[in-house]
């Protein structure tokens, strides 16, 4: 009996809310009055932008209902904090998902759930935080330092140069010890050693003029990426050009990544690539190219609005988001 109001209960939620077919029909509909009237309707945008994010939370795929429940612009349902608390409580679960939901709580307001994520990975071997280092930054100091701490001390080059780019990020004495560990341990000049000085420099402890940049020239796209953050923090006017320059060259992800730093820099540099990106197959680039998208603070044109149906739930999901960014602004 349990089981069948448990059913029926799903079905009734699942029912609740309008079929794809149903938002593509509205789109259609609204794109075509749109056409006729040249008066956009935020209220019926931003409705179909909502009806979008809650079929994405009854979504079956884990990323895509973690995401739509971590996303604030549609107001909470409340069965996403349940489902992602059972995910980061199962210990048969992969490290992985039960950060992801942990992260996706934190973005929801649930401060527990750092404590919650720091307890399970407790003995998780250092190298084994290297893939978790963006959501471990994400949480409150006294929970992300002691693990990033702990992945500083992996054996591997490769995790101790990314430990210092996300140590850089925490003014406390115990990133400061570790980051100076990782630069005593390894020669001058080798990757792990300049992202570390960079991370040194960036919690100001050298004042030397252009040193970021000097200690980046060597360093790959990604370790670029993260001086030019730096030197934006650091308010090093060089930093816009030298972005700039990375929205020119090397992938469309990291060209993506330079025009995110540029967004409220040097905004129409940074919408030549967004433009670009929402035009490419690859559908992880055109999700990337949204959220860039929305820190532009454009009105939704009509490629964005038309992913509204795109076929990747992923991409909806960054458009409604965006949608609903603007809705908000036309309140104001």
């Amino acid at each position: 009996m349990v089981a069948f109001v448990a059913a029926a209960l799903a079905f009734v939620q699942a029912s609740s809310v309008p079929a794809a077919a149903d938002v593509r029909a509205r789109l259609a509909a609204y794109e075509q009055r749109l056409a006729r009237t040249q008066s956009p309707d935020p209220a019926e945008l931003g409705d179909i932008a909502r009806v979008v994010i809650e079929q994405a939370r009854r979504s079956p795929k884990f990323a895509v209902w973690t995401e739509a429940c971590a996303s604030t612009v549609v107001p909470d349902s409340d069965t996403c904090g349940p489902r992602l608390w059972a995910v980061l409580n199962r210990q048969t679960e992969t490290r992985a998902a039960r950060a992801e939901a942990a992260s996706a709580l934190v973005a929801r307001g649930d401060a527990a759930a750092a404590d919650a994520l720091a307890d399970a990975l407790k003995g998780t071997p250092a190298s084994a935080l290297a893939p978790l280092a963006p959501i471990l930054a994400e949480l409150p100091a006294k929970r992300a330092v002691p693990l990033l701490v702990r992945l500083s001390q992996s054996s591997s080059p490769a995790d101790q140069g990314l430990a210092c780019r996300y140590l850089g990020g925490f003014d406390q004495a115990e990133s400061r010890d570790a980051i100076r560990a990782i630069v005593a341990a390894n020669p001058p000049g080798t990757e792990p050693w300049l992202l570390c000085m960079i991370a040194q420099a960036q919690l100001h402890e050298t004042n030397t003029p252009g040193a970021v940049l000097g200690y980046a020239h060597s360093l790959p796209p990604s370790g670029l990426l993260y001086a030019g953050s730096v030197m934006l923090q650091l308010g090093d006017g060089s930093a816009v050009q030298v972005l700039t320059d990375l929205t020119h060259r090397g992938t469309m992800s990291e060209r993506l990544q330079a025009a995110a730093l540029l967004a409220d820099r040097a905004p129409d540099v940074a919408a030549v690539v967004v433009d670009q990106a929402l035009a490419a197959s690859d559908a992880a680039l055109r999700a990337d190219a949204l959220s860039v998208e929305r820190r532009l603070k454009r009105d939704p044109s009509v490629v964005v609005r038309g992913m509204l149906v795109d076929a990747t739930e992923i991409v909806r999901i960054r458009a409604a988001e965006d949608i609903r960014d603007w809705v908000g602004r036309q309140k104001r």
